[in-house]
């Protein structure tokens, strides 16, 4: 198996570079008929909704929706994807890395994730310390 780098599944998200596009298309199809599954960290998944945010200008939905298709493309192999799919089910306002930081804290046993930050505190994964 071999890793994505963000940059490779945001040209496939965007279309922004298409001869870039066109050879991750290449890379998806190839590896799909080898029936190879390509691996997409934490990592990678949390900077793919930062780029999208703050490069792309994308809301909370939009980014969602980017992120539901790549989690079902059949040729991608997600670390965390049951947490990755809670969170595009169970959307709460606010920052999409602070949600993905309490499902994961939560899936893992934790009763709470404790933050400093108040409007992370807000979300029901969170706790302020005080």
């Amino acid at each position: 198996m071999k890793g994505l780098d963000t940059n490779i599944l945001i040209r496939y998200i965007t279309c922004d570079d298409e001869s870039q596009a066109k050879k991750v298309k290449k890379l998806f199809k190839e590896n799909e008929s080898l029936n190879e599954k390509l691996f997409v960290s934490l990592a990678v998944s949390l900077e793919i909704m930062w780029v999208l945010e703050s490069g792309y200008g994308l809301k909370n939905d939009d980014i969602i929706d980017s992120l539901k298709k790549l989690i079902g493309l059949s040729v991608l192999k997600f670390e965390h994807e049951s947490s990755l799919l809670e969170l595009t089910i169970n959307l709460e306002k606010g920052d999409l890395s602070d949600q993905l930081i309490g499902i994961i804290g939560k899936s893992s046993g934790c009763s709470s994730t404790i933050t400093f930050d108040k409007a992370a505190s807000k979300l029901e994964t969170f706790e302020l310390l005080k």
